[in-house]
This record gives structure tokens, C-alpha cells and sequence, in this order.
């Protein structure tokens, strides 16, 4: 008798020891600032041979306008979270909802025998609840050799040279196209990029071995960053046989760094960063366009004398490619193309207005896109 009373005051006393733990750790996130978000990262690390990881290190950097800083890092075992805190900064009100800025992190992962992977991951703080919510995310590693030297081609020449040591970091700028779209005699275009809507930029890695300063990787994808709108840009109506590209112009990182737990492998990241100014500047060229329709089959339909909003949306893949050059020193020096496209988070959309003047009876305005999104457009009368 005297044991079940003692066991049954242990497990209430035990009970209310987790309820006031729980309470409190509540209570801390109730005092957490609404500038802050924590979250939870689960990491699945399936090695070179396509097998899951009972351990693995992880780092989770947060690719910021400063640079790459890091948020977390150690040897987690497999079920075991990562928590970090990001930035929860807000830009805007669309339709009711706070609009925030993207937050870009990249997951790296590794093992003492030289296993390596990563993906760069958006995080969009408008879709997780606060001041604590839980992502997932699955890491595939692949098997790095240290002797072999990736052969560039003789375009390419110039990177051939050691790269800097690793926590080597530089920036620069460069102007980003984020639409295209042609239009002809008597068919009127403005765009619209509001305060908070988003631009997806590609970031690319490569490895190289930091002993000798050989490069042992291409330059490879690693995912993308997003760069939200802190202005909203509308242009002026035009008109013309024309083609027309809107630039913005980004801050670009390039930065070296050691692969944790795995030296002397090392690696370089160019990525497009979100400041809290996009975009710094904007231009808008044009080019002779000879009115012909490619026939896609993604179009829209509007008669004269209308006008018409269109969402530019995200798609699967990168439609356009920006260049960005890095002076770093003679005599190393990198140049790489980094895809670009919209984002399809839940934000405010871009859009491409189009306003149909007064054309021959019978004829409306075929507004064509080759994958649904308008990212690439061509306007012209047709008779359907």
C-alpha cells in the first residue's frame, strides 16, 4: 500500500515538474521579440550510398546581406532537431496578411570521410506559426576525393588559379532581369512590382581543396535565395515593336569557407542576398522585335479597347541567367551565370498590365507564354 502511494505522489510530482517545465519554456517564447523566430530544423542525411545517417554533422548558416553566419552546428543524431533563431522582419500588408522578407539559409552537411552535401533552403516566416514552429529537410551526400582536380575549360582559364583561403569574402552588384515581354503598334505594357513580392536567384558552389589550392569540383547548383521588394517599382506606359527586359539590380556574396569536420576540403558560394533595400537601382532595355508569334500555348485573349492584369508567376525552372563577375585579386578571378527567376511563395505578385488600343475590325490582342507563368511574354494582334 505504502508503495503504490508512493508511486502514485512520484508520478503526480513528476507530472507537474513537466507541466511548469513546458510552462516555462512557453513563457520564455512569450517574451521572444516579434523581430525573432524560432525553428526547429529535422535533418535526414542519406549518405553516398544511399543509405541514412545514424549521425552526421550539420551546420545551418544563414546567408545574409553581411554574409554567411552561423546559426547552429554539431553532430546530431538521426530524429535529434537543430534549433536556431532567424530574423522576422515585415515589409509590407497585402490583402490583411503581414508580408515578411525571405529568410536564406544553407544546410551543410558532412562526415569525417570526406561525404559532403548541402542545399540552400528558403524560409518564408509568413508560413510558420510563431515564436516557434518545426521544417524538415533531406540532405543526400556524395563522395568527395580530394586528388582529383576538375579540368576546366580553357574559356575558364583564369579560375584555374588557387582560390582564396577559406573565410575569404567579397560582394558586388549586378543588374538581375526579372521580365521579358514584347509588344506591338498600338498595344500598351506596364509592369508592377510591388512592396514585398519576391525574385528566386540561383546560388552555386564549388570545392576545392584548401592544402593545395586545387579546384575538385564544377560550379554546381545549389538551390536559390529569395530577394524581396522593400519598394514597389511601376513603370510608364510604352508602346512599340519592341522587346523589353526589366533589370534589378542585387548584391551578390562570394564567399570561402572550410566544410566543417572535413579538411582540407573547403568550398566557394556565390549568392544573391536580400537586403533591406530591393531593389538599389533598376533599368528597363529595349530591342527591335519582328511581331511574330511563337504559338505557345499558355495565352490570353483581350479585345480592344481593354485592359488587362497579368500574374507573373514562378515556374519549375530558371528562364533567365545572370552574370556576376568577382574581382578578387590577380590573378584569381570569378565569373558565373546564376539562373533567375519569380518566387511562387504567398506574397504580392508581379505584374505585366496590357492595354489594347484601337487595332482592324476583328482582331483582339494574343498575349503568349511558353510555360504558363509570364515571365517571358509576346503581344500581338491576332484574329484569335
Amino acid at each position: 500500500m505504502k508503495k503504490l502511494i508512493f508511486l502514485g505522489v512520484f508520478t503526480l510530482l513528476l507530472s507537474i515538474y513537466i507541466l511548469c517545465y513546458e510552462c516555462s519554456a512557453t513563457l520564455d517564447y512569450l517574451y521572444l521579440s516579434e523581430e525573432k523566430q524560432v525553428v526547429d530544423f529535422y535533418v535526414d542525411v542519406i549518405d553516398a550510398y544511399g543509405k541514412p545517417l545514424d549521425k552526421c554533422f550539420v551546420t545551418i548558416i544563414h546567408l545574409s546581406d553581411d554574409g554567411p553566419i552561423r546559426l547552429s552546428g554539431s553532430l546530431i543524431h538521426r530524429g535529434d532537431p537543430l534549433r536556431v533563431i532567424i530574423p522576422r522582419r515585415r515589409v509590407a500588408t497585402y490583402e490583411g496578411r503581414d508580408v515578411y522578407a525571405s529568410v536564406n539559409l544553407l544546410i551543410d552537411a558532412c562526415t569525417e570521410d570526406h561525404q559532403v552535401g548541402g542545399r540552400a533552403l528558403t524560409i518564408d516566416p509568413a508560413n510558420l506559426k510563431w515564436p516557434i514552429d518545426v521544417e524538415s529537410v533531406q540532405i543526400r551526400l556524395a563522395k568527395i576525393n580530394l586528388s582529383s582536380v576538375y579540368s576546366v575549360a580553357q574559356s575558364q582559364i583564369e579560375q584555374q588559379f588557387s582560390p582564396p583561403p577559406p573565410g575569404y569574402m567579397t560582394t558586388n552588384y549586378s543588374y538581375t532581369p526579372v521580365l521579358e515581354y514584347s509588344i506591338w503598334t498600338s498595344i500598351y505594357a506596364k509592369t508592377q512590382h510591388p512592396i514585398g513580392s519576391k525574385v528566386r536567384v540561383e546560388c552555386k558552389k564549388r570545392l576545392y581543396n584548401a592544402a593545395t589550392g586545387e579546384i575538385i569540383s564544377p560550379w554546381f547548383s545549389e538551390g536559390c535565395t529569395e530577394v524581396t521588394m522593400d519598394s514597389g517599382v511601376i513603370s510608364d506606359e510604352h508602346t512599340g515593336e519592341k522587346k523589353y527586359t526589366l533589370y534589378f539590380e542585387f548584391k551578390y556574396i562570394y564567399k570561402t569557407e572550410w566544410v566543417m569536420t572535413a579538411p582540407p576540403l573547403a568550398y566557394e558560394i556565390v549568392y544573391a542576398a536580400d537586403t533591406s533595400g530591393d531593389p538599389r537601382s533598376l533599368k528597363r532595355t529595349s530591342e527591335s522585335w519582328s511581331g511574330n508569334l511563337p504559338g505557345h500555348p499558355y495565352y490570353y485573349i483581350t479585345p480592344q479597347g481593354y485592359t488587362r492584369e497579368i500574374a507573373v508567376s514562378g515556374g519549375v525552372n530558371y528562364i533567365w541567367s545572370v552574370s556576376v563577375s568577382f574581382s578578387i585579386g590577380y590573378p584569381y578571378a570569378v565569373s558565373l551565370g546564376l539562373g533567375v527567376s519569380v518566387s511562387t511563395t504567398p506574397a504580392p505578385q508581379a505584374k505585366l498590365i496590357i492595354r489594347a488600343g484601337s487595332w482592324q475590325q476583328g482582331y483582339v490582342i494574343r498575349t503568349e507564354t511558353p510555360d504558363g507563368t509570364y515571365r517571358k511574354s509576346y503581344s500581338n494582334w491576332s484574329t484569335g
